[in-house]
């Protein structure tokens, strides 16, 4: 892990490869997200989508900005900067709590995937992401920022050619509507892209947060979070056309993107299944580094050591189950996001530009 050296300087793509990288988890790649916050209402869910995209773009960059103006090297060092206490210890608690559980989800989701493909028992799967997740995080952070860029960078071509390719089903259909997706939802799609948005940017605070110290440039800063929102608007956009071109059976499925894949062919499908696996393997990769980084430097020690803790600790939670912890906690992650980004603005608003003690 990088605790122990750090690079002269993230670039840009390093930047936004990590941040890009964080969001792509199960819940996205696999389109049960986008049916849930988008297509519950129908054909505005892409309004829903575009404010969501809007919110990557400006706060994405503004943290990584606030990020690197105050040199954090872990989310207590940058919820120092963005909430006055005692809120910053409660949603330093909050966001290590939610990092820590984004983990567990992404373990629990590859023990899913492996069942679903070969039969095997889920724990299987657990235990080879906990061990991937693991040997990611023992590479120097520069390091593991260029191979998780090459990562997300793959994982960008086969969503966009699976989205954009089921263009003309769902235009030929038109944007269906699925009234009981994600109950948990808030009921007019202005509110649920606000809690879309601050879920994903609630954890990508815990991974700005420890990037900070190795940012040398503002407009390296920028330019990342401007360009992973982007980014992610347009994958948005491709998962949300896939989902709705395989309504109504995409709303009974597990993981939707996985029959719009299969009008590509049975090895098109295939190689989705690896996406979703990779996408699962980046988000626990970007939550374990926040939380490794945290835990070094609060008790001192090695990076190394850290991320085996913090691996280690997340597996029985993992053993939960998929859907039990998703339903449960992405919620709970929005609204705690939601609250943490308006203290942010408020802060923001009238700092005078010291730095924290």
């Amino acid at each position: 892990m990088a605790t122990d050296r750090a690079p002269k300087g993230l670039d840009r793509f390093q930047l936004a490869g990590a941040y890009v990288g964080s969001v792509l988890g199960a819940g996205f790649a696999s389109g049960q997200e986008h049916a849930a916050f988008f297509l519950k209402f129908g054909a505005e869910g892409f309004l829903a989508l575009g404010v969501a995209g809007l919110m990557f773009a400006v706060f994405g960059a503004w943290l990584l900005a606030l990020a690197h103006r105050y040199q954090t090297c872990s989310h207590t060092h940058l919820l120092e900067v963005i909430a006055p206490q005692p809120l910053a210890t409660l949603f330093d608690a909050l966001l290590s709590f939610f990092a820590f559980a984004s983990l567990a989800v992404m373990m629990a989701g590859a023990g899913a995937l492996y069942h679903a493909l070969t039969g095997g028992p889920a724990l299987y799967g657990v235990f080879t992401m906990a061990g991937a997740t693991l040997g990611m995080l023992l590479l120097r952070i520069d390091r593991m920022l260029q191979v998780n860029a090459l990562i997300t960078a793959a994982m960008i071509l086969v969503l966009l050619a699976v989205g954009f390719r089921s263009l003309p089903h769902a235009l030929g259909k038109g944007i269906g509507q699925i009234a009981s997706a994600g109950d948990w939802v808030p009921e007019n799609w202005p509110a649920a892209a606000v809690l879309y948005g601050s879920y994903n940017l609630a954890l990508t605070v815990a991974v700005f947060g420890s990037l900070g110290c190795d940012i040398q440039e503002r407009r390296e800063a920028i330019l990342a979070g401007v360009g992973g929102g982007v980014i992610l608007t347009v994958l948005s956009a491709g998962v949300l056309i896939a989902v709705a071109s395989v309504l109504p059976e995409g709303a009974r499925a597990e993981i939707p993107m996985l029959l719009a894949a299969g009008r590509l062919g049975p090895s098109a499908q295939r190689v989705y299944a690896g996406v979703i696996g990779t996408a699962m393997w980046t988000t626990a990769v970007a939550s374990a580094y926040a939380l490794a980084r945290r835990l070094s430097f609060a008790v001192g020690g090695s990076g190394g050591l850290a991320a085996l803790l913090v691996t280690g600790a997340a597996l029985p939670i993992a053993l939960l189950g998929f859907g039990r912890l998703v339903g449960t906690l992405y919620p709970l992650i929005g609204y705690a996001g939601a609250g943490c980004l308006i203290l942010a603005g408020a802060r923001s608003l009238s700092r005078s530009g010291k730095r924290p003690s």
